[in-house]
């Protein structure tokens, strides 16, 4: 070049390339994560390129691989009994809840296995059982002899175990003496045996729960006097159970106010009982067994009643007319 003068003139010119960069780099995320790039927060797998500038002013390429892999989660659901021995992994759960395990898995992210437990209580359950002195019963893994409430559990494989409690009542053996005042004129019948004087019997019943009862019975004759209101009791010596409303039932007679019936039975000729008013909680009989009509026949009967505070018990025949 030229100056002013004419001369030449010789410039130098440095030149300096400053190196544009190109990097590259792979990000791994779990699913549900995200990952700030290209201004905002990615939560999308792909190529990313980003351009920035270096400190010198050059473009530089940034290439993000952004990757995302599953997280598992797996639920399950289960059902047990109380008292049911049950695991999951380290755990022996013994209520109702949610369980969770977390396991890593190769690609680094978490696999979840959350288990939900339902635990059913144990059903219950109570009976009464009645049984008579001297007998047993198996509870609570032994005979039993004594009254109590006892527990056992039953075990089920379709369902949960049961808790039964069993009330056990033992009944005590009932014996009482009876004493029966009764006229010289009168009998005694006992299970079919007719008795005429004193006498000292024992009778052995089955009572409302099946036991034994044993009632000993003392016999008393004495000359009555007819006047005397507990002899003024009577039994017809014949019915007509016809059905026409007239004279259709057998039933005891009393012309007093200090008598209270106490039982009223009626045997066939053979001794087979056929009427008990404890039974039928009435003091009248229609002519019927177990509603079969009996037929005609003489019948023996037995009334048994309060005077005064004594027993008395009467007997007689009656006549069935059709």
């Amino acid at each position: 070049m030229k100056n002013v003068f004419g001369c030449d003139s010789i410039i130098t010119t440095n030149i300096f390339v400053n190196p544009v960069y190109s990097i590259a780099k792979t990000v791994n995320l779990c699913d549900g994560m995200q990952y700030f790039i290209k201004g905002k927060f990615q939560t999308t797998p792909g190529v990313y390129v980003d351009s920035l500038k270096t400190k010198l002013g050059c473009d530089s390429v940034l290439i993000t691989t952004l990757n995302f892999f599953p997280s598992y989660s797996y639920t399950i659901k289960e059902t047990i009994c109380a008292g049911r021995p049950f695991s999951f992994y380290e755990y022996q759960p013994r209520e109702t809840g949610n369980y969770a395990k977390v396991f890593k898995i190769k690609n680094f992210c978490d696999s979840v296995y959350i288990l939900n437990l339902t635990v059913l209580p144990f059903n219950t359950k109570t009976k009464s059982i009645e049984k008579c002195d001297g007998e047993q019963v198996y509870l609570s893994n032994k005979w039993q002899t004594k009254s109590g409430s006892y527990l056992d559990t039953l075990r089920s494989t379709i369902g949960c175990d049961t808790i039964l409690t069993t009330n056990l009542q033992m009944i005590p053996l009932n014996s009482k003496t009876l004493v029966v005042n009764l006229c010289n004129s009168d009998s005694f019948v006992l299970r079919g045996k007719v008795y005429y004087n004193n006498q000292y019997l024992y009778d052995t019943l089955k009572n409302a729960s099946g036991c034994d009862s044993i009632s000993f019975i003392v016999l008393k004759f004495t000359p009555c006097d007819s006047s005397d209101d507990c002899n003024k009791v009577y039994v017809p010596t014949g019915f007509t159970p016809n059905g026409d409303g007239s004279n259709d039932a057998l039933r005891p007679i009393v012309k007093t106010s200090n008598v209270t019936l106490a039982r009223f039975l009626v045997y066939n000729r053979w001794g087979k009982q056929v009427f008990n008013s404890s039974e039928s909680n009435k003091f009248s009989w229609d002519g019927t067994n177990n509603a079969a009509t009996m037929p005609m026949g003489v019948y023996s009967w037995v009334l048994e009643y309060i005077c005064g505070g004594q027993a008395f018990q009467r007997s007689g025949n009656t006549t069935i007319l059709r």
